[in-house]
């Protein structure tokens, strides 16, 4: 019974070792779930992510203080004129695991709906609205750590 417990405590203490990521918070808006993360690599090297919705994550800085300055520039990015680009770290999110950072090359657009900017990565496409973005910054700030 003795051997069995500490194969457990053993166990449990490994799943922990390997809890790579870290939630803060989730938002639901314009049909989509959003959610701010903290991902630390094999290498141990940490970083702060926005979640695009599946598969698309992006790279908002390397400590709370850097993300927070990141999701609130995104909600002024939203309110720039048509076709402003700004390049953004971005990597896949699969199996929750995330790929290779890549870069993505963010677009101010507006074509049905409202002004969103759009991030294309990979063969894929997210976007994000103003309501979306000052939803996602205004959960965060209470929460990032």
């Amino acid at each position: 019974m003795k051997r069995t417990l500490t194969i457990i405590a053993f166990l449990m203490l490994s799943v922990l070792a390997f809890a790579q990521r870290t939630d803060y918070c989730s938002v639901k808006a314009d049909n989509k779930d959003y959610q701010v993360f903290s991902f630390q690599d094999e290498s141990g090297t940490p970083g702060y992510y926005l979640s695009l919705g599946a598969p698309t994550c992006i790279y908002i800085g390397s400590n709370a203080a850097e993300a927070q300055r990141t999701l609130n520039s995104l909600v002024n990015l939203v309110d720039s004129p048509e076709g402003t680009v700004q390049e953004f770290q971005a990597r896949t999110l699969a199996g929750g695991k995330l790929g290779a950072f890549g870069t993505t090359n963010s677009v101010v657009e507006k074509k049905s709906g409202p002004k969103h900017i759009c991030f294309p990565y990979n063969q894929s496409e997210s976007y994000l609205t103003k309501k979306a973005a000052t939803a996602i910054s205004a959960a965060a700030k209470g929460t990032l750590k």
